[in-house]
């Protein structure tokens, strides 16, 4: 496959994100905003599946045992899918 373009945001620039799943994982870990920006940015297991160093199921599998949560991989998997809550106004025509 040959890609055209290669997009990174980190929400809120291009992608809009979704308040209310990420206030309902925040609910469930106990962290707080900070915490959990800081984790899926910086974190070893965040940095190695953005760069492609590690597979979806990896990553799941690692926030579940370094977060120590009572979910599936799968289960977390979707929950940060559900992060991303659409395009902003215009971005289409970038």
């Amino acid at each position: 496959m040959k890609y055209e373009i290669l997009l990174f945001d980190l929400l809120g620039v291009l992608l809009t994100d979704s308040r209310q799943a990420i206030q309902e994982f925040l609910g469930i870990t106990g962290m707080s905003k900070m915490e959990f920006f800081q984790y899926f940015a910086t974190s070893p297991t965040s940095v190695n599946f953005h760069s492609g160093k590690s597979s979806s199921q990896e990553f799941g599998e690692s926030v579940i045992r370094e977060l120590k949560l009572s979910m599936n991989t799968s289960d977390i998997l979707e929950t940060f899918r559900s992060w991303v809550g659409g395009l902003h106004d215009g971005t289409e025509i970038l």
